[in-house]
Formats: C-alpha cells, sequence, structure tokens
C-alpha cells in the first residue's frame, strides 16, 4: 500500500478520526443506540444502512426522518437518499437540497446540528410550511461528511438539546458504518 497514492493515508487516517470520535461518545451505553448499532451491523451496504438510520430515529418518537447525501459534485449537492414518515408527506419531500440557503445545506457545511421552528431560518420546507412543528437537523461524519439527517416532530419546540444528543449518536454510528463501508 503506497500512503500518498489517492490519497490513502489521508483517508485511512479520516476514517480513524471517526471511529475514535464514535469511542469517545460512548454509545453502547444508551439502549436506543445499542439496539440500532446491532441493527446497523446486520444492515447491507448503501442505501440499507441509510435507511437503518431514518427507522431507528422514527422509533425515537419522530413523525417524520430524512437522510440526505452530500453527492460530490461541485457545489455539492444534498439528495434525499433515505425516509421514513407518512405517506402524504414522503411524497412530497424534496428530492434535493440546495447546498446554499436550505438548512440541510448549512448543517453539511458547517457540521453543526440545529433545532428549528417554523420562523427560523434557514429552514426546511416542511417546517417553514407548517406540515411539522419543529424539525431538527444533524450532520452524518465530522472530517468525512456523508449527509445530513433531518427530524421532525408535530408539536411545535418538542425537540430539546438532549434530543439533539440522541441524534447525534445515531449519525456518529451512521457514520462510522459509512466509512468503513467506503474504506475497508
Amino acid at each position: 500500500v503506497d500512503p500518498f497514492d489517492q490519497d490513502d493515508l489521508l483517508k485511512r487516517i479520516k476514517r480513524l478520526t471517526e471511529e475514535r470520535s464514535l469511542q469517545t461518545l460512548r454509545a453502547d451505553t444508551l439502549p436506543p443506540v445499542r439496539k440500532f448499532a446491532k441493527s446497523l451491523r446486520r444492515a447491507s451496504p448503501g442505501v440499507s444502512k441509510a435507511q437503518t438510520a431514518v427507522e431507528a430515529i422514527a422509533e425515537l418518537g419522530y413523525d417524520y426522518v430524512a437522510f440526505y447525501r452530500v453527492m460530490p459534485t461541485t457545489p455539492p449537492e444534498l439528495r434525499l437518499s433515505a425516509q421514513v414518515g407518512p405517506d402524504a408527506i414522503t411524497d412530497l419531500a424534496p428530492q434535493q437540497q440546495d447546498y446554499d440557503g436550505s438548512l440541510v445545506g448549512w448543517v453539511a457545511e458547517n457540521g453543526q446540528s440545529r433545532i428549528v421552528n417554523a420562523v427560523d431560518q434557514p429552514n426546511h420546507p416542511f417546517v417553514k410550511q407548517q406540515r411539522f412543528g419543529s424539525g431538527a437537523c444533524v450532520p452524518v461524519g465530522n472530517t468525512m461528511r456523508f449527509g445530513v439527517i433531518f427530524a421532525c416532530r408535530e408539536k411545535p419546540n418538542a425537540i430539546t438539546q438532549q434530543n439533539i444528543m440522541l441524534l447525534e449518536l445515531v449519525s456518529a454510528q451512521l457514520a462510522s458504518a459509512l466509512a468503513k463501508q467506503a474504506h475497508p
């Protein structure tokens, strides 16, 4: 293995950083995250892992959950990769989010989680149009950004900072799985 061929060394360092970050979070101490980790290991590669993640988050009491994957284009595109929620809502879900000017794009670019209500900017169309009362958006991956998880609840102000921490644990598990899949 040539460590400087096709940025192999950089990719390995990023993957190890993701794994170390996951160990620091101690995700195995929370039963819902531990259950999710087991189902994530059983999931087949690709979209199945993302679908497993959004289903696990929905089981935490969210009414709609979506995973937007960062596509390697210039500028980056955010495409809907997996979602779970009522059929009437999933049919209306935006298949792509702008990198500039959208909540999903802002989180992907800045790597910071956000809680939003109808009046907040930037926002997601479902919360802005009051189909849901509150939403949360968390990045998937720190040094290697794989995408963004967006989760909603019907009631306004129903998402707390503690909820964000749990979403971040799930997103860290997903990021680790996707990093291992991308660079075995």
